[in-house]
């Protein structure tokens, strides 16, 4: 090999773009930022000198250091694909000693990440260093990371046994009722997840639809909690003479949880709104 094929430099120590451009770089990756969720109150990782040079970028004319927006946004992507529990499969034991597991729903923890990567850009710009709180664009009760739970007190509503239970924060549980969920042999079986309490109404109407849009029923309801969107909930069931045993089998409702009356009362008189819902086998 001889000087001609080695690469040769553009970039001196003498070029004024460059005396200007470094100590800019050297602000940009001056520190390193801790990462929290939940207030402050669980560590979630940490932006490193590392991670910052590589997505400082310059600019070919001027060699100003900047940091690449895509990049920051796309580590910022992962980040919450690491840290969200939205949907995740989580598996604990009951206080009564039933192991259950319960995947999917809306339920949990969402990051979010168009916030992150613009608070990143920003604080590092401006050499703020100091530790983020993880913008979020939904919380939950407690932070245990991906299929840990994540609430405090809790709905138990259980399929197979047909029974709504009430759970507080120190898991003991308060109230149980029979009930009776959608109808498994017409294809309306009640969801399982995760999910929160959306909405408290008393009374209400609830109203259903056939696929071609005319309307399936029309059902006066004394107490409306609804968990999915605001079609599938609790709510009393008036009509009902029997609750729980395998009414749901073949003589269940549209999806909601049917509750005697009483039951229903007690629950829209101690439940809160955004209060975890469970559903489960």
């Amino acid at each position: 090999l001889n000087d001609e094929v080695f690469i040769q430099p553009t970039i001196f120590a003498s070029d004024e773009r460059f005396k200007q451009a470094l100590p800019a770089a050297q602000t940009l990756i001056s520190g390193e930022i801790d990462l929290t969720l939940a207030e402050g109150t669980v560590s979630a990782g940490k932006v490193g000198k590392d991670l910052l040079v590589s997505w400082l970028t310059l600019d070919p004319e001027t060699l100003m250091p900047t940091l690449d927006q895509a990049a920051v946004a796309a580590w910022a992507e992962q980040k919450g694909t690491e840290l969200n529990t939205i949907g995740t499969k989580r598996t604990f034991k009951r206080p009564d000693g039933k192991n259950v597991t319960v995947s999917g729903g809306v339920y949990g923890w969402k990051v979010s990440t168009a916030d992150l990567a613009s608070t990143l850009i920003g604080n590092v710009t401006a050499g703020n260093f100091e530790a983020i709180d993880i913008p979020c664009e939904q919380t939950a009760d407690v932070y245990n990371g991906p299929g840990g739970r994540d609430w405090t007190a809790y709905v138990d509503i259980d399929l197979s046994e047909q029974k709504v239970r009430y759970y507080n924060e120190k898991d003991e549980e308060l109230f149980v009722t029979d009930c009776v969920t959608g109808d498994v042999s017409k294809g309306r079986s009640t969801p399982t997840g995760l999910y929160y309490l959306r909405a408290k109404k008393s009374p209400e109407v609830l109203t259903g639809f056939n696929a071609d849009g005319t309307k399936d029923y029309e059902t006066h309801v004394t107490y409306w909690m609804p968990f999915i969107r605001n079609s599938i909930g609790l709510h009393d069931a008036s009509w009902r003479g029997k609750f729980g045993g395998s009414i749901y089998k073949g003589n269940g409702s549209h999806g909601c949880v049917n509750l005697p009356t009483e039951a229903a009362k007690w629950f829209y008189d101690n439940l809160t709104t955004n209060v975890a819902v469970l559903v489960h086998e």
